[in-house]
């Protein structure tokens, strides 16, 4: 059995209801399948680099799951019909990724509050180009 990471994209223009009844039937087709569900990591809407299916935001989710290949094409096929999946997918984790898998950077500590970019930083670069 090898360790996999999905990544998931689905519609922004989904209930928070109807996100966890998605994930869940990931969830589901993981055990029908014989694979062992690891983790649910949401990582929250977001603004996508390109339209998707029409849609410029998606909501992030990372599944962390142990199986085989069947299993993983039990995913690909369901999510690749299910049209609130706006783009998928499924990465075999090596042994030494597995192990610090824990210490996975999340938003919040690439990027700590005190040093995010904010409005009026840009209005102060604003300033001073127009000045020179």
């Amino acid at each position: 059995m090898r360790n996999y990471e999905t990544a998931v994209i689905f519609s922004a223009s989904l209930s928070e209801t109807e996100l966890e009844q998605e994930v869940s039937r990931v969830v589901e087709i993981i055990g029908k399948a014989k694979g062992t569900h690891s983790g649910t990591q949401p990582w929250g809407r977001r603004m996508l680099a390109f339209p998707l299916k029409k849609q410029s935001e998606g909501v992030y989710y990372f599944i962390r799951w142990t199986g085989n290949e069947e299993v993983s094409a039990a995913i690909d096929w369901n999510l690749r019909i299910n049209e609130n999946c706006l783009r998928h997918l499924n990465i075999r984790l090596d042994d030494s990724r597995v192990t610090a898998g824990e210490d996975r950077i999340t938003y919040e500590t690439a990027m700590p509050e005190e040093q995010a970019f904010t409005d009026e930083d840009s209005e102060d670069e604003s300033e001073q180009d127009a000045e020179e």
